[in-house]
This record gives structure tokens, C-alpha cells and sequence, in this order.
């Protein structure tokens, strides 16, 4: 009771600072902030607008959410992280709420092969300049798709194509991309004339920014000699993915040597290259900054080749090695031995090691490691791999992984 007999009123939450509140809202998803918070009162809802807010949210447009939710978080943005659009058939009324109120969309995700390329061009027109990464998925890329790319290919420093390329027209594309820094291309199916593709890629990377530094060639791009070559001229790259490497031969590897900059080098299905190949390459490469590799399915990499990565490598932090069947104890144990900053090691579908000699000793051996993948190595001991698992360490055996 106050001294004039008044009751004294508490204090509530809306008379917190605008600072506090805005720290607590940013705990809370973009739906959270557009279908509940702005509609409390109207100081919550300025609150619900703060850029600061939305700059780090990211939203999804898709047949899941209902319409009304989808117009309020609209109504109320400011800003989107990323924002991805999957279903087209609301955006008619709700790209100009968005228009109106949001002021800048980073990253823009846009899938399905319903989707019409009229949207991109609108996004495009309106947020020139604020897009820096665009990811088309599940379409057909024709002339109208490429036409609205260009529109921001000025701007971006991150494209993703998981789309049916329209391959002779990326050539075209490469050249107003002036501030790429990461590429990744990944066909839906196999395009009916191979080799028209392979020359669309090729001269795509020739023409592309010396600054590249993240490299995907995914499924159903199978790069030959000239792409290796032309990969091999991009010296900054700093990823490098290639998926399906059932071209590359053992002289067309020795051009990626030139990458001295490598982090994560990711070689699959390299049917092509022998072991001498593989260990030539491993032997003459200076990749001080290889952090991550990746050899699955290569069925010449030997325990020679995984020994001489063993003691060129040491500072790997993961190691994939699967499906490599001519793989023994004798080559593991090397990595054992000589790669104690592994955090990750994948090992699974081999037939022939047996883990003895090496895998008792593996918390003295690889202290830092916290993934296990040893699934369908029929040769190893159940009861060896469970007697593995702890607080820190994952072990995938058998048909699940468990961790305690």
C-alpha cells in the first residue's frame, strides 16, 4: 500500500525496454514474431518489425503452412535470412506484401518444377543488389530462367543449380557473374547429348572469376579431362566436389595439384584411377590446408595409397574411405597412427578388416574422434565397435547408430 493510500501498480512486461524486449523476441521464428507476437498489441507489433529481428530468420513458402499465416509473417518482415519458395500458388498476393515491407532477402531458395521463372525476375527487379545467393531446385532451367538469373548475376557470390541445365546458355551466365565464389551443379537426369553438356561446363568454368572457391559438380556431371583442366586453373578454390569422377584418369587428376589452397577435396567414384595413380597424386600434391577428404567408392585406393595420405595429411579432421574394398588393417591402423586430429572417420562396406591391432587402442590413438562410421564391416567385432561408445563417441554398426 503507498503512503496516500493509493495501491501501487506492478510492473509488466510492457514496460520493459525496447533493447530487452527485442533480445527476447529474437529467440522466437519468423512465424512466432508475424502470427502471434504483432497482433498482441501495437507496441509488440513495431517491436515484430525490427530489422535486427528478421536479418537472421529464414521462412518457407509450401503447401504446409496455412494462407493466413503466410500473409502475416509477410505483413510484418523486414528482412529475411534466406527465404524459400516452394508452392507459387499464394504468392500471387503475397509477394506485394513483401514488396512493401521487406527491405532486403539475402539468400532466395526457389523449388519445384511448378514454379514459374516470372517470380524470379519480380524478386529479382525489386532486390537487386541485397541477393547474394540463389538456389534453383526440381525445375527445368530454359532461356526465361536464365534471362531473370541474370538480372542478379552481378550480385551473387553463391549460385546452386539442382535443376536440368540448360547447359550451352551457363557459358552466357559465367560471364555477368563477376562476383561468384561458389558454384555447385547438380543435373536431375542424364541429359540426352553428354558431350554438349560437358562443353557447356567446361567453357562455364573457363569463363567464371578467378575468385571461385567452392567447386560442386554433382549427379549426372561427370567431368573429363578438359573440365578437370579447367578446374585445375582456378586456383583459389577452396572446396572441391566432384561426384562422379568415372571419367577422370590418372594424368587428368595430376591437374588439381595446382589448387594449393584445398580444405575439402571430395573425390567420388574415381573408377578410372589406378592405385599408382592415386598414390602419384597423394605423393606430388602440397594441400596444406587439407582439412577434408573424401574417396568414397574408389576401388584402387590400396593400403599404399591410404598409408602415404596417412603421412602427408596429418591434420584431417575428416576422413572417408568407404567402399574402398581393397582397403586392409594394415592401411587403417597407418591412419591410427599418423592422423591424430581425425574427428571424423567413415569406413563402412568393407570386407577385409578385421579392427585388430588398432581399434582397442582408439581412444589413446584418435582422441579428437567423435564419429565412427564402421557400418557393414562384416569382419569386425560387434562387441569390439559397442565396447567403443562412450560420452564423446558415435559408432554407426550394423543398421543404426547409438550413443550414449
Amino acid at each position: 500500500m503507498a503512503s496516500n493510500g493509493c495501491v501501487e501498480c506492478g510492473t509488466t512486461i510492457l514496460d520493459l525496454p525496447e533493447e530487452v524486449s527485442i533480445l527476447i523476441f529474437s529467440f522466437l521464428s519468423a512465424s512466432e514474431l508475424g502470427d502471434s507476437i504483432s497482433k498482441v498489441c501495437t507496441l509488440w507489433r513495431d517491436y515484430s518489425k525490427a530489422f535486427q529481428l528478421w536479418k537472421r530468420l529464414d521462412y518457407t513458402v509450401d503447401g504446409v503452412l496455412s494462407k493466413r499465416e503466410q500473409i502475416s509473417v509477410f505483413q510484418t518482415a523486414s528482412a529475411f535470412r534466406r527465404l524459400t519458395l516452394k508452392d507459387g500458388t499464394s504468392l500471387g498476393c503475397l509477394l506485394p506484401l513483401l514488396f512493401c515491407n521487406c527491405s532486403n532477402i539475402q539468400e532466395l531458395v526457389i523449388c519445384g518444377e511448378d514454379m514459374d521463372p516470372g517470380v524470379l525476375r519480380r524478386l529479382a527487379q525489386h532486390y537487386k543488389g541485397s541477393i547474394f545467393s540463389l538456389t534453383l531446385e526440381g525445375m527445368e532451367l530454359n532461356n526465361s530462367w536464365y534471362s531473370a538469373i541474370s538480372d542478379l548475376a552481378k550480385g551473387l557470390n553463391s549460385l546452386t543449380l539442382r535443376a536440368d541445365c540448360c547447359v550451352w546458355a551457363m557459358g552466357l551466365l559465367s560471364v555477368e557473374c563477376t562476383a561468384l565464389t561458389s558454384l555447385r551443379l547438380t543435373s536431375c537426369r542424364q541429359t540426352v547429348d553428354q558431350s554438349r553438356q560437358m562443353q557447356g561446363v567446361k567453357r562455364m568454368l573457363r569463363l567464371l572469376p578467378d575468385g571461385l572457391q567452392t567447386l560442386q559438380l554433382g549427379a549426372h556431371i561427370s567431368p573429363n579431362a578438359d573440365i578437370v583442366l579447367a578446374i585445375g586453373e582456378k586456383r583459389r578454390i577452396e572446396n572441391l566436389i566432384l561426384e562422379d569422377c568415372c571419367e577422370v584418369l590418372d594424368k587428368d587428376l595430376l591437374n588439381l595439384l595446382s589448387l594449393g589452397q584445398l580444405q575439402n577435396l571430395q573425390l567420388w567414384r574415381a573408377h578410372r584411377v589406378s592405385s599408382e595413380g592415386l598414390f602419384n597424386f597423394i605423393n606430388y600434391s602440397r594441400f596444406p590446408c587439407l582439412l577434408h577428404l573424401d574417396l568414397f567408392d574408389c576401388p584402387n585406393l590400396n593400403d599404399d595409397v591410404l598409408q602415404e595420405i596417412s603421412i602427408k595429411c596429418r591434420n584431417l579432421k575428416t576422413l572417408d574411405i568407404s567402399s574402398c574394398h581393397l582397403l586392409t588393417d594394415y592401411g587403417i591402423a597407418s591412419v591410427f597412427q599418423f592422423c591424430s586430429e581425425l574427428q571424423t572417420l567413415r569406413m563402412s562396406h568393407l570386407p577385409q578388416p578385421t579392427g585388430h591391432g588398432y581399434l582397442d587402442q582408439l581412444p589413446q590413438l584418435l582422441p579428437k574422434l567423435i564419429y565412427l562410421d564402421a557400418y557393414n564391416c562384416c569382419n569386425i567385432p560387434s562387441d569390439l565397435l559397442e565396447g567403443l561408445e562412450n560420452n564423446k563417441l558415435i559408432v554407426m554398426s550394423g543398421r543404426r547408430g547409438r550413443r550414449r
